[in-house]
């Protein structure tokens, strides 16, 4: 029976991942018979594509330039044998995961494993059982394809949820915006967006209203993944409205929360703070929806302040009523608002910072006189007390009044 070595044999196109039968298996034995009845079964079960090597060293060289979906492989062999094999192929990221099916007559058990511990896939005893054989090999090629499949899957998934994650940082405030803001109204202003390693619902902001009010705003859409992701584009359109009365803060959230009750899917919300700063009269007027707890400190005070962040949160119902509050804001004034990610890591249970802690720390050293520094250090403090990455979405936005200067009206 003429042998064909290191070639293909009777091979034709492949259909596409689906084509099982079209897979290219690589049968390894220094029998020449062996290698063309181990074929011959194949074919009957209507494999028709197949490599051939007869020792080890030809094998790897095979592998190496012809990639195959299968090796069946004899395991005595000179040169190089089927245990060498399975090493060398287990050491290469390329051919790590290959299948690889070990045919032997070996009856000791201890033998016997020490096939798998040198990283075969399967084994099957000779002389061989053709349908045995067939189903083995079945299997594993089905095996290969579904992690075929998974890996393309999870490839397209990340580059599509890398352009999603793209796609929502585009609806922040740039650095250029956020310095403008500050330019105009006479604030130093610091921020910090991180998202999850999923898609998350965190969207903040600052905007112009007149030559004397700015508003900034924090959101926090529970859950994560693409629909906490299409709720920040959703609100993000929404608040683009032009008849929005966002000089107010409690028209705006009533309006806010209404546009999310219809909307929102039944056990989504999202909590908000949104405040009103006013140079001229020197105040900050806010509500809140369920915020996390606000730090500030007015004026040149000693001591931040937590601010009173009661409310229920948005989308839960149409008709909520939410309370106007407002404070002090004259220059040297601070601001430090958050995502509930900064007060829930590491856990719930045990998070490095609370409301009363994070005043305490933004108290010391005064920190609050730079934004910049606030963020910078409320982060290395977190990051040092709990070194995992954050399973959420992380805001941070920090602000300082300046001294006594007045707006600028220059855009």
């Amino acid at each position: 029976m003429h042998d064909i070595a290191t070639t293909s044999a009777h091979r034709r196109p492949l259909t596409g991942d689906g084509d099982i039968e079209g897979s290219k298996i690589l049968i390894v034995d220094d029998s020449g018979l062996m290698r063309q009845l181990i074929s011959a079964q194949l074919r009957k079960h209507g494999y028709f594509n197949f490599l051939f090597a007869s020792n080890g060293r030809e094998a790897l060289s095979v592998i190496e330039n012809d990639l195959p979906d299968l090796v069946i492989l004899d395991l005595m062999m000179p040169e190089m044998d089927g245990f060498e094999v399975c090493r060398r192929v287990r050491l290469e990221p390329r051919t790590a995961d290959l299948p690889v099916l070990v045919q032997t007559a070996m009856t000791e058990t201890d033998k016997r494993l020490n096939v798998f511990e040198v990283g075969a896939t399967d084994m099957v005893l000779k002389p061989i059982n053709p349908l045995e054989l067939g189903a083995r090999v079945r299997i594993h090629l089905e095996n290969r394809l579904l992690l075929r499949r998974l890996s393309s899957f999870r490839s397209k998934m990340k580059s599509e949820l890398n352009l999603a994650h793209e796609m929502q940082k585009s609806l922040l405030p740039t650095p250029e915006q956020v310095g403008d803001i500050g330019a105009r109204y006479a604030a130093a202003i610091a921020t910090h967006y991180e998202g999850s390693m999923e898609l998350g619902g965190d969207i903040w902001g600052v905007r112009a209203i007149d030559e004397s009010r700015f508003a900034v705003y924090v959101t926090d859409f529970s859950g994560h993944g693409v629909g906490a992701a299409l709720n920040t584009f959703r609100f993000h359109t929404f608040m683009l409205r032009p008849e929005l009365a966002l000089a107010d803060p409690l028209a705006s959230m009533v309006a806010f929360n209404g546009f999310l009750s219809g909307v929102l899917q039944v056990g989504q919300y999202a909590t908000m703070f949104y405040g009103v700063i006013d140079i001229a009269a020197s105040r900050l007027r806010y509500v809140s929806a369920a915020a996390p707890v606000p730090i500030a400190r007015i004026g040149n005070d000693e001591e931040c302040i937590c601010l009173d962040s009661t409310g229920l949160p948005l989308g839960i119902a149409g008709d909520s009523e939410y309370e106007r509050r407002e404070i002090e804001f004259p220059p040297g004034s601070f601001l430090f608002l958050y995502s509930d990610a900064l007060i829930e890591t590491p856990s719930m249970s045990d998070p490095v910072f609370l409301p009363e802690t994070l005043r305490r720390h933004l108290t010391e050293a005064r920190r609050y006189d730079s934004p910049a520094r606030a963020v910078e250090e409320t982060l290395d403090r977190l990051n040092a007390e709990a070194p995992e990455a954050i399973d959420d979405d992380l805001t941070i936005l920090s602000l300082c009044r300046r001294g006594n200067e007045g707006p600028r009206n220059d855009g």
